[in-house]
């Protein structure tokens, strides 16, 4: 079993098979993205940073490449692992399945959505990593030693981001989480079987049975807390926050409904009970 501290992982599955790398814009992963996993890795040596990618999509050129990637990093914790390690990937049909043309939902979204979470099951499964974090490739600099995050860590052995679309202001996404060792059931036993059930009911992607979850499981003030903001780079379907918003500052106290929850009953019936509840 392998021994790390904290673990983050990236997971990218290509549409179709992939040759010819080496050019500008013509590598298995879209240099902008391995140049900022590379910036993650190099700024963060404290981190095993894990690169995941289905190579049976790859021809031996195009593994090669992932292969001195792997090798870049300045700290030397970055490593390319192949998703078929990973046996639960293996054994899924959805994996299995082309593209189509003519479907009007792109198999790739379903893949994806559920490969990130069995990659870290996995993790969880084969090393000793106390932490163990998933990012997606546009996430800049991920959260994992911010205040809020380790708050969030303490508080619930958990944390997922936000981030901010343009129409709809700050949304929970599955971009980017985390999850601290003891914690891990919700990811077992209910963000994957949700997520396998989301595929077998056709539906386009998985995002919507996560979402589901997080919210059924957390309340509203658990989720002020729990829910933290990430940065995407500036894309077509992003508002380039890194660049043009400044991130929010969390609150970093108690949820007001714990803060209840936590009082001694003598104070919660006392006049400053009272008064601080607002009753």
């Amino acid at each position: 079993m392998d021994h790390c501290d904290t673990v983050l992982n990236y997971v990218w599955i290509n549409r179709e098979a992939f040759s010819s790398p080496g050019a500008e814009g013509d590598n298995p992963v879209q240099k902008r993205y391995t140049d900022n996993v590379l910036k993650v890795a190099d700024n963060s040596p404290q981190l095993t940073v894990k690169l995941w990618i289905d190579f049976a999509l790859l021809d031996g050129a195009a593994q090669e490449f992932l292969t001195e990637l792997g090798t870049s990093a300045s700290n030397g914790n970055l490593e390319i692992h192949d998703l078929r390690e990973v046996v639960a990937y293996q054994q899924h049909p959805v994996f299995r399945e082309a593209e189509k043309p003519e479907d009007e939902h792109p198999v790739i979204w379903k893949k994806v959505d559920l490969a990130r979470l069995l990659v870290l099951k996995h993790v969880f499964e084969t090393t000793d990593a106390e932490n163990i974090f998933y990012s997606d490739f546009d996430i800049v600099s991920p959260p994992i030693g911010a205040c809020y995050t380790k708050k969030a860590l303490d508080e619930f052995g958990m944390v997922f981001g936000k981030i901010q679309k343009p129409t709809h202001g700050w949304c929970l996404e599955n971009s980017f989480m985390g999850f601290h060792r003891g914690h891990e059931t919700f990811l077992f036993e209910q963000l994957i079987p949700d997520s396998v059930a989301a595929i077998a009911n056709d539906q386009k992607n998985c995002f919507w049975a996560f979402r589901r979850a997080v919210k059924e499981k957390f309340s509203e003030g658990e989720q002020k807390y729990l829910i933290v903001p990430v940065a995407q780079m500036a894309g077509p379907n992003s508002v380039g926050i890194c660049d043009k918003v400044p991130l929010p500052k969390p609150d970093m106290g108690v949820p007001d409904d714990r803060k209840a929850s936590q009082q001694p009953p003598w104070f919660k019936n006392s006049f400053w009970g009272a008064f601080f509840s607002g009753g």
